[in-house]
């Protein structure tokens, strides 16, 4: 694609999405996850585990993260309890697949599933796929 006089494609540009880093809490309660979101080198939840974290990429709700590019699927990410059948009427309670991709400084991709962002982001937006550079 041709760059534009601006500096870039749109789907260079991206775009903003704002945080909403609550859990359930029991019946239809919400409350801010003692953990922050936080960008990873994969589309999986717990990536710390995994040692996939990015440092320096964490946001409690109302954090920005910018330039969104793309839109993957990864591993199920949930912000309810599944041991506990005590959230499942909250209409609030967001289960999804679904990963943004947030172009970093040095140009690799970080990604954040659409459960830590505020519903009117969620769904994908209209943004391209995600390119693969998987080599395995």
């Amino acid at each position: 694609m041709a760059r534009s006089d601006r500096g870039g494609t749109p789907a260079e540009k991206g775009v903003a999405i704002v945080v909403d880093n609550r859990i359930t809490s029991g019946g239809a309660r919400m409350q801010e996850d003692r953990l922050a979101a936080r960008l990873t080198t994969k589309p999986i939840p717990f990536c710390g585990r995994a040692g996939c974290d990015i440092p320096r990429t964490e946001k409690r709700s109302g954090g920005v993260y910018q330039p969104v590019v793309c839109q993957t699927l990864g591993e199920i990410v949930t912000n309810g309890n599944r041991g506990d059948p005590a959230d499942d009427a909250n209409p609030r309670l967001v289960s999804s697949r679904l990963y943004y991709g947030v172009r970093m400084p040095d140009g690799t991709l970080g990604y954040v599933s659409e459960v830590w962002i505020q519903r009117r982001y969620r769904g994908g937006m209209g943004l391209p796929l995600c390119a693969s550079k998987r080599s395995d």
